[in-house]
């Protein structure tokens, strides 16, 4: 038999023209299904859940400087200043711009928009921004909570882009 012809690839269990046996053995059985839900559920969740982590690595540089304001409270800066929630912000985009994609995800970087591989963490940061100035109307209670809220938003929408291919 020519090893070409593609049969010496498969390990074959067992064969039969059996109808009875085919109708058993053919098609999809609930088994399966419940294996690709339980599969497609777990590595979704990773994702999401590796997402988070990576958007709070990202952002430590904002935290630690809203930690200083909050301890040492700088003549100029407040807790409650809009300034320190700024410099927080700009040091998130920052930190997120270098850092944003992961590694793992270098293979969309041929996938033309929406997964632009330079575009998406902008677009996320603006939009979490701007829902972060309409939830708290222009006044921001603390610097702090308003990271924290513009955070949170910023990694609910980035792992709407990244979360399925952080796990395969």
């Amino acid at each position: 038999m020519d090893r070409n012809s593609g049969f010496s690839n498969y390990l074959i269990k067992a064969a039969s023209t059996n109808q009875e046996f085919a109708k058993r053995v053919g098609g999809i059985r609930e088994v399966d299904v419940q294996n690709a839900l339980s599969l497609l559920v777990y590595s979704l969740a990773s994702g999401v859940f590796l997402g988070f982590i990576m958007s709070f690595i990202t952002a430590l540089p904002s935290y630690g400087w809203l930690l200083i304001v909050m301890f040492l409270e700088p003549k100029n800066f407040k807790s409650e200043s809009p300034k320190s929630f700024y410099i927080a912000l700009i040091l998130y985009s920052i930190a997120k711009y270098l850092f944003y994609p992961p590694r793992s995800i270098k293979a969309v970087a041929t996938v033309s928009f929406p997964y632009n591989l330079m575009i998406i963490p902008v677009v996320t940061v603006i939009l979490a921004f701007v829902f972060t100035k309409m939830y708290f109307k222009g006044k921001l209670p603390s610097s702090f909570a308003a990271f924290t809220f513009l955070w949170v938003i910023d990694s609910l929408i980035t792992n709407v882009f990244y979360s399925p291919f952080m796990i395969k």
